[in-house]
């Protein structure tokens, strides 16, 4: 495809008729082949361009308001519902007189939360280093803790064995 514009139509009282009639036609076949060229390369079939689909591809390449705002890159790893129940955990175990520190310590060193915080490649993290991540995450007093616990507060009448294996079952599904 041309990389310059297209010809102009010249309006002047000499051109008329015929003339004037010819240029048009000049321009609408130009400006048409142009148009099927640019299609093709954004991967329409040339010989059937579905148009409607064609402008579609037009408008989210120029247009910001129709443009894909997908983040890039692979998924968060803590969600609302991780840091929900690491605070729920946290909570049930400062409920019985440990301090956060020595709650997240504890915690760190539950396989479930271990097998969580592995890496990518299913190396383990070390553990002052989980520790320093679930701190990390943890916020004291959070909203989302406090909703969480407000609307579900039964799940600090389960059992800690019971409470371990829901979160263990919920972090092995994300």
């Amino acid at each position: 495809m041309s990389k310059e514009g297209i010809e102009p139509i010249f309006r002047s009282f000499l051109i008329q008729g015929g003339d004037h009639e010819r240029q048009v036609k000049r321009y609408e076949k130009e400006f048409n082949y142009r148009l099927a060229e640019l299609a093709a390369s954004m991967g329409e079939d040339a010989k059937d361009i579905d148009w409607q689909r064609f402008a579609g591809k037009l408008a989210r390449k120029h247009e910001p308001r129709l443009q894909d705002k997908t983040k890039q890159g692979r998924p968060l790893k803590w969600g609302m519902l991780e840091k929900i129940f690491l605070g729920l955990d946290i909570e049930r175990r400062t409920s019985k007189g440990y301090t956060i520190h020595a709650a997240i310590q504890e915690i760190a060193e539950l396989e479930h939360w271990i097998k969580f915080l592995s890496t990518n490649d299913g190396a383990a993290i070390l553990g002052p280093d989980r520790v320093e991540a679930l701190k990390k995450q943890y916020t004291v007093d959070s909203e989302e803790v406090t909703a969480f616990i407000t609307i579900f507060g039964n799940l600090q009448n389960l059992s800690q064995a019971e409470f371990d294996h829901l979160v263990k079952t919920s972090l092995e599904r994300n």
